[in-house]
């Protein structure tokens, strides 16, 4: 069985891209605020930018009835948005890819034609 390279670089970029989107979902899962609650003196917004540094959605843009709630419905939303930034670029990789595949694979064919022609 032989596999083009094209194939063989669709195939690694999306098991890189798994991995990193799935690294990505698990390290905002962390159990304990969810099982032990938030303590009392701590805002949603001050838990996430110190545990979160880097990250799409600002706990303003969310809104709940309470901090956990707040923070539940962050965590869905940067989950969110992290699985669609990696899912962009997997996409605008695999375009450059096939285009990348095809401009040199068109390349190749006009110069058999014209070395048969010749």
């Amino acid at each position: 069985m032989r596999f083009s390279v094209l194939t063989l670089k669709v195939v690694l970029l999306s098991v890189v891209a798994s991995v990193i989107a799935g690294f990505s979902v698990f390290s905002l899962t962390r159990i304990g605020w969810f099982v032990f609650g938030l303590p009392e003196d701590v805002t949603a917004a001050a838990y996430i930018r110190e545990h979160y540094p880097i990250h799409f959605v600002r706990p303003e843009w969310v809104t709940g009835a309470d901090q956990l709630d707040i923070l539940i419905f962050w965590t869905v939303a940067e989950i969110k948005a992290r699985v669609t930034v990696m899912l962009v670029l997997w996409i605008l990789f695999v375009s450059f890819f096939v285009w990348q595949h095809y401009k040199r694979r068109r390349h190749h064919n006009a110069e058999v034609k014209s070395l048969i022609l010749s």
